[in-house]
């Protein structure tokens, strides 16, 4: 019979019985010492906690340049563990929007990467198990002023895809000296307005442009001179109280050239910062913060 004491001695008990008459039982005692076994942990495996194998990534820096755009691939060793999510902070990635898996490649989409502000961003690798890995992305921007502007269109301040409060607002907006109505939004102080609101508005005159979609690249292009063709839900005001936008992760073609302009997503539209779609298409707007009111000539040039 075995017994074990805190300290982990285990003591053997044994009954003997004598085979000659006269003789009582014999008792005997052994104790023995037992010694805790030394476990060697498995080596490599990206150095988990305890020297438990964990997930690890090829490369845990990238750099993005955002004038020149691209994606970031990585291989992803998954070390037995499984994926759960792919996260920026508190912004969870959406696989297949922000990112794609393939085998043991994770692609972060250039879509994506362009939404994101100038520096440091560190990409989160959430595993079943083991450690988390980690891919800092250091985000170039250059800065290079866009042939052709006076002035240059506000960069995204948003990681693509991030919720943003957003209300509806009714400022009054006149064109060359008449007044239209122009369902628009307010986001952080300031006027965004449905893309394809500006150009039905602006259709036959000296300013108008044209639109075109790519559903495969997430690209918007605009080509000024050229006549737009309506959809048919143009200026209709849709949107009611308080509601929430979605940073948008499209690009923008503006007559061939790529440009880094904020925008948003609202129940499937982009809208865009008035200001931003003045100094691309070249017109004066002037605001009244008295009365609220909006006045675009497209007879001068945009100003600050």
């Amino acid at each position: 019979m075995f017994t074990a004491d805190s300290a982990g001695r285990v003591g053997l008990f044994a009954i003997v019985e004598n085979e000659f008459p006269g003789d009582d039982d014999l008792w005997y005692y052994f104790e023995v010492q037992v010694v805790d076994p030394v476990v060697t942990p498995p080596s490599g495996g990206g150095g988990g906690g305890g020297g438990m194998p964990s997930a690890s990534l090829s490369q845990t820096k990238a750099d993005y340049d955002s004038d020149k755009g691209g994606d970031i691939t990585v291989t992803l060793n998954l070390n037995n563990f499984a994926l759960k999510a792919v996260k920026n902070g508190s912004y969870t990635l959406k696989e297949g929007t922000d990112y794609t898996i393939s085998g043991d490649k994770v692609t972060i989409k250039d879509s994506y990467l362009a939404g994101l502000s100038a520096g440091t961003q560190t990409i989160l690798f959430e595993m079943s198990g083991g450690n988390n890995p980690k891919l800092t992305i250091t985000i170039k921007d250059t800065d290079t002023p866009l042939a052709g502007f006076a002035y240059q269109p506000m960069k995204p301040a948003y990681p693509a895809g991030t919720a943003v409060d957003a209300i509806k607002t009714n400022n009054p907006l006149f064109l060359d000296g008449e007044e239209v109505d122009f369902p628009a939004i307010k986001v952080d102080g300031w006027n965004w307005l449905k893309l394809r609101d500006v150009a039905m508005l602006l259709n036959g005159t000296s300013k108008q442009f044209s639109i075109g979609y790519d559903e495969a690249t997430k690209t918007i292009t605009i080509t000024t001179g050229a006549p737009y063709s309506p959809l048919g839900d143009e200026l209709e005001d849709l949107l009611s109280g308080d509601f929430t936008a979605l940073a948008s992760p499209q690009k923008l073609i503006f007559n061939g050239m790529a440009v880094d302009v904020a925008a948003y997503n609202v129940e499937g539209y982009n809208y865009f910062r008035l200001r931003d779609l003045m100094i691309m298409l070249d017109i004066f707007v002037d605001y009244d913060e008295a009365t609220g009111q909006i006045t675009l000539d497209l007879t001068k040039p945009y100003e600050e």
